[in-house]
């Protein structure tokens, strides 16, 4: 980046077509209070930003997540970032929310804690305050370069391997997921990823998977019946299945006319 900003200084890049951060507005945000008469038409965008502002952050949450580390809870992260979308908002902020290409540029740069946050609020603040001049001179192409290098190692082609070893069903969200991104884009992609997941779930808890069971012989074992196992016991008249998935009950009420005795 310094290199970058310092090329385009001393060479001026801006003069070979080279595209630039370009300005940006000095000094602290003032305090701005919302207008509730563009709430009728800003709310349907809002919503949607905010619904994928959600999703892109525990998706990155949970894939720079390591071994180990307690998983994030999405009710606390939809506090949080709710929270912080009200008080930036009070302040005419741009929205707030976790991504992947930004926490694979701090993941690799050695951050593991929440302190890196305000590192980083630290420099945006001395960037606002100081460093403005300095960084309206980056080409976009070094801001791209930074990210294009930190997120590569986010490509892993073995996964899609394993993940379909293992369930098919996560496998065909997983390509469903990279044929979105790749195809329309990251925001876009996500959102077909959690269209595709929600009407997949929808399926199965329409339609779970039944299989019929036997037991090993000379165990208490029970698995699924097939050509496999064909030494397995069963017994005539007993049918044991198993219900892989919720199960939903509806309890039908039959109403009987009491009897009316003739006179």
């Amino acid at each position: 980046m310094a290199l970058g900003i310092a090329a385009s200084g001393l060479l001026g890049l801006t003069h070979y077509g080279v595209s630039m951060v370009g300005n940006i507005p000095r000094g602290l945000p003032h305090l701005s209070w919302p207008n509730a008469g563009l709430l009728g038409d800003m709310w349907a965008g809002a919503a949607g930003i905010a619904l994928m502002s959600f999703t892109e952050s525990i998706a990155a949450a949970r894939a720079f997540a390591e071994p180990g580390e307690p998983r994030p809870i999405p009710n606390h992260e939809l506090l949080a970032l709710g929270a912080a979308n009200v008080a930036g908002g009070l302040f005419s902020s741009m929205p707030a929310g976790g991504g992947a290409t930004q926490t694979a540029v701090n993941h690799s740069a050695g951050s593991r804690i929440q302190l890196a946050e305000l590192v980083t609020a630290a420099v945006a603040l001395a960037t606002l305050l100081l460093l403005a001049p300095l960084i309206a001179l980056m080409p976009k192409a070094t801001l791209a370069a930074v990210v294009i290098v930190s997120s590569f190692g986010l490509i892993k082609p073995a996964e899609f391997r394993e993940i379909a070893q293992v369930r098919k069903t996560e496998f065909y969200w997983a390509v469903a997921a990279f044929a979105g991104v790749a195809l329309l884009g990251t925001l876009r992609g996500i959102l077909v990823a959690v269209i595709t997941s929600l009407l997949a779930l929808a399926q199965q808890a329409y339609s779970p998977a039944v299989y019929a069971l036997g037991r090993k012989r000379g165990t208490h074992v029970f698995r699924q019946l097939s050509s496999e196992h064909a030494d397995d016991e069963t017994w005539p008249g007993l049918l044991i299945v198993r219900v892989e998935g919720r199960v939903f009950f509806c309890e039908r009420t039959t109403h009987r006319r009491p009897a009316v005795a003739a006179g």
